[in-house]
């Protein structure tokens, strides 16, 4: 995965933190 796509996540993340959490699991892999 590229770095652009993690803005939009971690955006995302923001509003919804179900959402960081996975995007934390997918950076650590």
């Amino acid at each position: 995965a590229g770095h652009a796509p993690v803005r939009c996540t971690v955006q995302a993340g923001l509003m919804n933190p179900k959402y960081k959490v996975e995007i934390k699991i997918v950076a650590a892999v």
